[in-house]
């Protein structure tokens, strides 16, 4: 027997003794080094996150200060919100099926949950409001504010406008239409109606207007409020054509598509095309002879307001040129008869030491005089100095 071979246990476990040494001292060397580079990098990830944590706080500080500030500025875009389960759920909504069955499900649903009315004084808001700020008065907000006994009001522009978002949630593709005709078109009387700005209304407007960081006068608004046009309707791609569905009362009492869509007087909404930016940045005050602003400055803002519910006063002239401008040409007779008149009204200005609001004196030309050039003029009339010229 080999005399070495006694030993070899022994160098065997001495060689692995030095071999677990080595092996020990390896990997705590190799952990002490991932654990440095493991430290190294969560003190960097916490740097870095501190850094977003720390840019997002001001971000959002920044945010809501401007939006107190009201320096955030409101962009045109389409009143068609985009709907989520939340608003879903509160209209108790329910659809399924295939494009055809959804689309009818949503009219079917419009025609049980909403009532087409234009009795109430914010009937027309939507429709206004989103034609000269579109984007001002959206699906989102019309479905809860519009309301009275679980029921969303209004009136042709408010159901094309929820039916789209209803629609594109329910994953269809929907456009909102809209007439070229005019309300005037059709009877040119109806132009006061659909035209001008009462104070009420501008009252509640420009709440909206202020949660959107923009602050306009009176004056400035009454100009961009615009006549709309008299119809708006849905209308959802099935199968690559595009079918309309209106729950509305069609104003002409007819069909959508025979009155409209076959006769040629429809075009696709663009919220843009009636972005009135221009228009008050270029804004100027019109004035009066005395130099008021607040003022009706022609026949249909006067009548506008005044079926709006509060009449604006007329604007006060001294020439009969700017008297008779103002009925923009709908009283012919008053070139001819202003400057006969203008002996009486200089009598009622001397005796009263008041102003006359000439304009009042052709609006009033019927019964109850005295209580017509009040409202016109907004100033009480004096009737002696009346009766005396």
């Amino acid at each position: 027997m080999n005399k070495f071979l006694f030993l070899l246990p022994i160098i065997l476990i001495s060689g692995c003794a030095a071999l677990e040494s080595a092996i020990n001292n390896t990997v705590s060397n190799v952990t002490t080094g991932i654990l440095d580079e493991f430290n190294d990098t969560l003190s960097n990830i916490s740097e870095q996150i501190g850094e977003e944590l720390s840019k997002g706080i001001n971000d959002s500080i920044n945010h809501f200060v401007s939006g107190l500030l009201g320096t955030n500025q409101f962009s045109f875009s389409s009143p068609v919100s985009a709907f989520s389960a939340i608003d879903i759920a509160y209209l108790g909504i329910n659809c399924s099926g295939n494009d055809s069955e959804i689309a009818e499900c949503i009219k079917e649903w419009q025609i049980n949950n909403m009532d087409y009315d234009v009795s109430k004084p914010d009937s027309s808001y939507s429709i206004r409001w989103n034609y000269a700020f579109p984007g001002l008065y959206p699906s989102s907000e019309i479905i809860r504010e519009k309301t009275e006994n679980g029921r969303v009001y209004g009136i042709c522009f408010d159901y094309a406008v929820i039916y789209c978002s209803l629609a594109n949630y329910y994953g269809l593709e929907c456009r909102v239409m809209n007439s070229l005709t005019k309300p005037s078109d059709r009877d040119a009387s109806l132009l006061p109606y659909s035209t001008g700005l009462g104070m009420e209304e501008y009252n509640d407007l420009i709440v909206k207007l202020r949660a959107k960081g923009m602050d306009y006068p009176y004056e400035l608004i009454r100009q961009v409020m615009k006549e709309t046009p008299e119809h708006y309707w849905a209308e959802v791609n099935i199968d690559g054509e595009w079918l309309p569905f209106d729950a509305s009362n069609n104003p002409t009492g007819g069909n959508v598509e025979e009155e409209y869509i076959e006769a040629g007087d429809a075009e696709v909404t663009v919220w843009e095309n009636n972005n009135t930016m221009e228009l008050l940045r270029d804004y100027t005050p019109q004035v009066d002879d005395l130099g008021q602003t607040q003022r009706s400055f022609t026949i249909d803002d006067f009548f506008g307001s005044k079926m709006s519910g509060s009449a604006i006063p007329v604007a006060y002239y001294t020439s009969c040129t700017d008297v008779c401008a103002f009925f923009l040409g709908k009283n012919p007779s008053c070139a001819i008869q202003c400057p006969i008149d203008s002996a009486f009204f200089n009598c009622y200005e001397s005796c009263s030491s008041e102003n006359f609001y000439k304009i009042c004196d052709y609006i009033c030309e019927d019964a109850g005089y005295e209580a017509c050039y009040n409202e016109c003029s907004g100033e009480a009339l004096d009737m002696d100095c009346f009766e005396i010229c």
